[in-house]
């Protein structure tokens, strides 16, 4: 089961599931854990030893698939963009993301990276996993999407592989496959060449599920009759324009409908547990070390949010969101997501007031740094912070592809093809299959004056066309390319920053420790260690103020999941501090002391009368504590 989703291009809703399915993952008591090896990453709730293992074995699958299955030849040693998968433990936590019963996994294509969703199910954890991992190559593998059925019976048939030493055996029906397979009435072709399941909520589970076994009995026997090479001759023959049915006769020299008579007799001979396609397995990757750290909350939570977004499942996400950060107000992340949804739902006031307290909170990584742009774009901010913010994105986490896509379009409408271009093709690679991107590349290389590569870039952009619209925006940079004359691009026009956003540098410095952020209602406070206490002395510190964290510039190698909480900072970043020193305060002037006042006189006592005691003198109030002096006000923050 694939699922494509981009932000602010595309948008998809799922079917609505039931509202404790969005209940926040921090009430659950499993720990989670992140493992991480290059670009891959599996986070999970289903223990140490199960999420290791998982994420070994699937990197393992896509090594050997690499190498023995001839339509991910082109594909990488390791992945471009970031995966993350995500084993939930429990399939109630799966709940938001199924979309039918028959649905064990899902694979999405993120703005910032590729997700896959699985339950874990026992023994069948491992082909669910399979199964979205070859969507995920298949979209970066070739220049469009495969029809439907070709794609889920792929992604079926290579999910049973068995890999034993170097060779890996195909062909085993899935048991969710048999009965399907030999006991019900199979769909005719012309219906099966234009079923997408995952577009059409109204199916039934029973067309649903004969879709998928009839699917993969398809692609066997198309494996069996031709091999690997064949089912790449036609991808890419389909992929040139022509008709499924004109490519299929022209590769295997019979009908699709043909084909499908041929694979319903194969299923009634061969018996279930044949796996008849044995291939090489290529030499074995070398064992990556993979890393493991606690994940917690309110980091979970956080990925959920994320992964509705990329969904589509905006007001799942937002409630999801806003429980989050009422859980975690000092949760940098949170905030981002809150200032995502806000920016979406066009009330800029209160992005701009949830992504400034990211910033303040420490929240400088990828997400933050391209939903600030976005923010600036859309209320007309300043052209060299909207260029700084972006830039910082796509450093943070370089397969970042929406916003390699934004930064480029944004050069484009600015006049600077030649700093758009480099960008608009980092975009395109990322994600091969987004129209938008080859469509926009394309455009940059014509205005530099690159005819042929402004050609291909077009070709590419209405091969992988999915709407109506992405095929006309191709089709008219195509006939730009052939019709006009390409133009010397124009000279960039200068950047121009308002005095009011330049950078300020301050007139003062501190370096140290940083060891407290303390959080009042217009102010933070950070607290910086200049002298470690000794034996024989007090440390140092000086204390910097800020009322606007939003303007408080943050530089060096700080991470990008880095979060400050208030409070005492363990362990204490090595930071230098840039800040507008406070003018020196006015001492009081003393005053003089008061006269002594005169003794009084004491009346004669009269006789049989006793003088009355003398009351106390009331004591006087402690004074009351100076308040900590303030050095100045903060502007930038360098972390060491």
């Amino acid at each position: 089961m694939r699922f494509i989703a981009s932000q602010r291009v595309q948008r998809m809703l799922l079917q609505a599931c039931a509202l404790a399915g969005f209940m926040p993952l921090a009430a659950a008591p499993p720990t989670w854990y992140r493992f991480q090896s290059g670009e891959w990453e599996l986070c999970t709730d289903a223990g140490e030893r199960r999420g290791e293992d998982t994420l070994r074995r699937l990197m393992e699958s896509y090594s050997v698939l690499r190498q023995s299955a001839p339509e991910f030849a082109g594909i990488l040693a390791s992945p471009q963009r970031p995966v993350r998968v995500i084993l939930f433990r429990s399939a109630r936590d799966f709940a938001p993301f199924r979309r039918g019963e028959s649905h064990r996994g899902l694979f999405l294509s993120g703005a910032e990276r590729d997700w896959i969703l699985v339950p874990d199910s026992g023994g069948d954890t491992l082909r669910a996993l399979r199964h979205e991992l070859v969507h995920l190559m298949l979209r970066h593998a070739l220049p469009s999407p495969p029809p439907a059925w070709l794609e889920e019976g792929l992604a079926d048939y290579y999910s049973t592989m068995e890999i034993s030493g170097g060779s890996v055996r195909l062909g085993r029906v899935p048991t969710s496959h048999q009965h399907w397979l030999k006991k019900e009435a199979w769909m005719d072709a012309a219906r099966l060449s234009v079923l997408r399941p995952a577009d059409d909520p109204s199916l039934d589970r029973r067309m649903i599920t004969m879709f998928y076994a009839q699917s993969w009995g398809l692609v066997r026997w198309m494996m069996l009759e031709g091999g690997a090479a064949k089912t790449g001759g036609f991808l890419s023959k389909h992929a040139g324009g022509l008709s499924q049915d004109a490519a299929f006769r022209e590769v295997y020299g019979t009908t699709i409908a043909q084909a499908l008579e041929r694979a319903r007799l194969l299923a009634e001979r061969l018996p279930d547990d044949a796996a008849p396609d044995v291939r090489a397995a290529g030499p074995g990757a070398a064992a990556e070390a993979i890393s493991r750290e606690p994940l917690p909350p309110p980091l979970p939570d956080v990925m959920r949010v994320e992964a509705l977004l990329d969904a589509g499942r905006d007001r799942d996400a937002e409630r999801l969101g806003r429980e989050t950060a009422r859980q975690y107000p000092s949760s940098a992340a949170a905030e981002t997501l809150l200032g995502s949804l806000a920016l979406r739902s066009g009330d800029f006031e209160r992005a701009r007031g949830h992504l400034e307290r990211a910033i303040a909170l420490g929240g400088a990584g990828a997400r933050t740094q391209f939903e600030y742009a976005m923010l600036l774009r859309d209320i007309k901010g300043p052209d060299a912070l909207i260029e700084q913010s972006l830039r910082q994105a796509v450093a943070a986490e370089p397969g970042f592809s929406e916003a390699w896509l934004v930064l480029g379009n944004w050069l484009l409408t600015k006049g600077r093809a030649a700093d758009a271009a480099p960008c608009l093709e980092k975009a395109a690679a990322l994600d091969p299959q987004r129209s938008v991107a080859w469509e926009a590349w394309g455009r940059a290389l014509l205005q530099l004056g690159e005819r042929q590569r402004a050609r291909e870039a077009a070709s590419k952009a209405l091969m992988s066309a999915v709407t109506p619209e992405q095929s006309g925006m191709a089709r008219a940079l195509m006939r730009e390319v052939e019709t006009r004359p390409p133009q010397a691009p124009k000279p960039a026009p200068p950047v121009q920053t308002p005095a009011g956003w330049q950078p300020r540098e301050g007139d003062a410095r501190a370096e140290g420790r940083l060891v407290e952020i303390r959080c009042e209602d217009v102010r933070l406070l950070f607290r910086i260690e200049v002298k470690p206490r000794t034996a024989s002395t007090q440390a140092v510190s000086v204390l910097l103020e800020t009322s606007k964290p939003n303007l408080v510039m943050l530089r060096g190698k700080y991470e990008g999941r880095r979060e400050f909480i208030c409070g005492e900072q363990k362990p204490a970043p090595t930071v230098a501090a840039g800040y507008i020193a406070a003018p020196p305060q006015p001492q009081p002037a003393e005053e003089p002391p008061p006269p002594p006042a005169p003794a009084p006189t004491q009346p004669a006592a009269k006789a049989g009368k006793k003088a009355p005691a003398k009351k106390a003198a009331p004591r006087p109030a402690p004074p009351k504590p100076k308040p900590e002096p303030v050095a100045g006000e903060l502007v930038w923050l360098e972390f060491r």
